[in-house]
């Protein structure tokens, strides 16, 4: 046990003890931190209780994980702004999200989507061509 200890649960429930005249704070851990609080607290014996001290958190926002440029590439071949984009710029002609993910793979002078990588080379081509199709894109929008 040390003496000094935190963990981050979620306040669950509050239930009164009227026969002691006090109020039991629940709070509520994964199920697979049950070693962990016996290790960091201990196991609280009848009549040895074990002081502790509650602390609200704020809760803290993940920010959205970022879709990988092997992600991205594939979810471009996929639309279908992207395939006329190609065709009208490049002579490009797909008939699948196959064809374009295969044509993004030769542009970027790799052999499977998975190279494309930022800060690499082949990520540096991927970032020049989704640049080129999102200004043809809005430029489309604003034209019609």
């Amino acid at each position: 046990m040390n003496d000094k200890a935190a963990m981050k649960g979620s306040y669950a429930d509050l239930k009164t003890i009227k026969t002691r005249s006090s109020v039991q704070m629940i709070v509520e851990f994964p199920i697979e931190a049950g070693a962990e609080i016996v290790r960091k607290f201990g196991f609280p014996q009848p009549g040895e209780e074990i002081p502790v001290a509650i602390a609200r958190i704020e809760p803290v926002e993940e920010e959205p994980r970022r879709k990988s440029f092997a992600q991205q590439a594939k979810m471009l071949a996929k639309d279908d702004l992207f395939k006329q984009f190609v065709e009208t710029k490049y002579g490009g002609y797909f008939h699948d999200a196959d064809g374009a993910e295969q044509w993004i793979e030769w542009n970027c002078e790799v052999e499977s989507c998975a190279e494309i990588i930022e800060g690499t080379e082949a990520g540096k081509k991927f970032k020049q061509l989704q640049a080129e199709f999102l200004n043809w894109r809005d430029a489309q929008e604003y034209a019609g």
